[in-house]
């Protein structure tokens, strides 16, 4: 428990907004010997800052294709740069989307980096459902990630039905391979 407590500090410590002398340490949590044996353990695959849900997405529609009205719900997750991925937004459920017409949603705003790792959302995904999400309804992931400042539009042929669902588990924020900590000295 006192090695968690002092790397916590450690991390604490990179603040450094006094100007004070600063020591680096890196650690290589992949070959290092001592590194397997303490660092790993705390730090390897440890999540140091996990990406807030965005927010409800916005939606609207689009003139495309030869689908009917439907009112899709929709979540969204942010995705970082090592592959995690964040919880889901809260669901929105769309207006009606008029006939020959498919769903857009708006891209998420990028959230601030974790000042801790410099983690941050580079893209986001879609899971979306026609009509209410119920057990047997579930919202499903829509195509491939998309980068952030680009919007989703729903393909002619509609929303899929059997995509993965939405992650119950945060995995943004891991720590995977090196670290570097910097301590600052009195």
């Amino acid at each position: 428990m006192a090695q968690k407590i002092a790397i916590a500090a450690a991390l604490a410590a990179v603040d450094n907004p006094s100007g004070a002398q600063m020591t680096t340490i890196d650690v290589d949590l992949r070959s290092s010997p001592t590194a397997g044996g303490f660092f790993s353990a705390l730090l390897n695959q440890a999540q140091l800052g996990a990406i807030a849900p965005p927010a409800a997405p916005t939606t609207g529609a689009a003139v495309s294709g030869a689908l009917a009205a439907h009112t899709p719900s929709v979540a969204t997750t942010f995705l970082d740069a090592n592959g995690g991925e964040s919880l889901p937004s809260p669901v929105t459920v769309s207006a009606l989307i008029p006939l020959n017409s498919v769903l857009t949603v708006t891209s998420p705003a990028a959230p601030a980096a974790n000042p801790l790792l410099n983690v941050a959302a580079t893209q986001y995904q879609v899971y979306a459902c026609n009509g209410p999400v119920t057990a047997l309804n579930p919202l499903t992931k829509q195509g491939a990630p998309i980068n952030i400042g680009t919007n989703y539009q729903e393909p002619n042929t509609g929303i899929t039905a059997t995509g993965v669902q939405p992650p119950a588990v945060d995995t943004t924020g891991f720590v995977n391979g090196s670290v570097t900590i910097t301590l600052s000295q009195p």
